[in-house]
């Protein structure tokens, strides 16, 4: 399979399969949407299917030939956040157990929750201060 694409001027009608430019798109796209998906997700293993389906979302459409005509990334950014909505809206229809159903075992409990909850917000927000490693 060939597909010629430039992921800075993406153009629908150049579509042939060709898997180093599929590679360089994905090199391109892949860390930023990941980056995106983990900040209003927080979960490794939810962001690595979301930005895997994004992407088969985008080979399912250019080989439909319906992928996008302009700014690759814009789409890749819509279908992910698409995906995101869906994940919460799926989440959401999930059973919830009131707070006063709920057995107490120990007064502690909330407050190291929440502790453990902050460092986690913490070491999100080192995280992103981070330098990729491939800008080094």
């Amino acid at each position: 399979m060939r597909c010629t694409i430039n992921p800075k001027s993406h153009d629908n009608s150049s579509h042939q399969w060709n898997e180093q430019a599929l590679t360089e798109v994905y090199d391109t796209y892949a860390p930023a949407l990941y980056r995106y998906a983990y900040r209003l997700l927080g979960q490794q293993d939810v962001v690595q299917d979301i930005v895997a389906e994004s992407f088969y979302r985008y080979l399912l459409a250019i080989k439909n030939g319906k992928g996008p005509d302009k700014n690759l990334s814009a789409w890749l950014y819509r279908v992910t956040h698409n995906l995101i909505v869906d994940f919460f809206r799926r989440k959401s229809d999930q059973k919830i157990v009131p707070l006063e159903n709920t057995p107490l075992s120990e007064s502690n409990t909330s407050e190291t929750t929440l502790l453990e909850r902050e460092k986690a917000s913490q070491m999100r927000v080192a995280m992103w201060r981070l330098p990729h490693p491939s800008n080094k």
